[in-house]
This record gives structure tokens, C-alpha cells and sequence, in this order.
């Protein structure tokens, strides 16, 4: 995908370019070897380092993309001229026991950070809220149209064991 981001983005020198999923600073290493001044951001302060580190010459900063405007205010930033925003998910981020993987056994988590802003977990949410809570949540946030049936079977299935 480099490729790609290169030619359809097509930086040049002096561009301010955002970088808004560094990841492993793979993009943003490529984008700031073009001349570009490169603003990544992360919000797996475990990406950050590892961006920082592959891509020196790019600001990285720990923050979500969706709080973008507060970061290029911060930043001092008026104006960009491009954006990437790669919204996957890489495969150190779903085994690192961050609550991610359908594939291992681990705390439900699902925070980049040690302690999610939230202040609390997925697995806290599914092992005390209320059946209501939670069907209000899914069909609030996912649009679930499933909502109750599925927090009704969370709730008989955390009276067996926590989830």
C-alpha cells in the first residue's frame, strides 16, 4: 500500500502532512522522507514509540484521530495540505492481550491505553451492567437491532461465569 499512499497523496516538501494512524511509523517514515512536515498520531501509546522510533523526523503524539483538531491547534497548525488515515488494525495490536483478538483467551479490555479513557473495561461493561444498559449501549453505539436479544444472552451467559 506505500505505493499507493505515495502517489495518490503525493507530498512535497514544505506540506504539512497528518498522518492520523501511525501505527509502526511505516507511512509516516515514508511520508516525512519526502519532505513533508509529518503530524502522526496513535492512540496505542505503545504505536507512538515505536512510530517515533521508526520515523525520527516525524511529530508523533499519543492521541485518537477523532480529537485531530484539538491535537493541530495544540500542534499550532492553521492549515494541512493532506491526510492519511489508515483505519486497520495491525497484527501486533490484536495479540499484544489488548482485548482485540478473536483468536486468543484475554481480558476484554479493548483500549489501546493500560487503562481505557472510558474508565472502564469491555469486560467490566458485559460482567455488571444491566441487560437494559447494555442493549441501550449496543443499539446507541452499533446500531444493533439486535440489541436486547444479545444483552439478554450476555446477562444469562455472566450468571453461568464472568465473561
Amino acid at each position: 500500500m506505500a505505493a499507493e499512499v505515495l502517489r495518490l497523496l503525493a507530498p512535497k516538501k514544505g506540506e504539512i502532512v497528518v498522518d492520523a494512524t501511525a501505527g509502526q511509523g511505516g507511512h509516516t517514515k515514508m511520508l516525512a522522507k519526502t519532505g513533508a512536515e509529518v503530524l502522526a498520531l496513535d492512540a496505542d501509546p505503545e504505536a507512538v514509540a515505536l512510530a517515533q522510533k521508526n520515523a525520527p523526523k516525524a511529530r508523533v503524539i499519543n492521541a485518537n484521530f477523532a480529537s485531530l483538531e484539538q491535537v493541530l491547534h495544540h500542534e499550532k497548525i492553521a492549515k494541512i495540505d493532506k491526510a492519511l488515515f489508515d483505519l486497520g488494525w495491525n497484527r501486533g495490536q490484536l495479540t499484544q492481550g489488548k482485548g482485540f483478538s478473536f483468536l486468543q483467551d484475554e481480558p476484554l479490555n479493548m483500549s489501546y491505553a493500560p487503562t481505557p479513557l472510558s474508565g472502564f473495561t469491555a469486560g467490566e461493561v458485559l460482567n455488571s451492567w444491566s441487560e437494559k444498559a447494555i442493549a441501550d449501549m449496543l443499539y446507541g453505539y452499533g446500531e444493533e437491532r439486535y440489541a436486547r436479544k444479545i444483552a439478554r444472552a450476555f446477562v444469562a451467559r455472566r450468571e453461568q461465569k464472568p465473561i
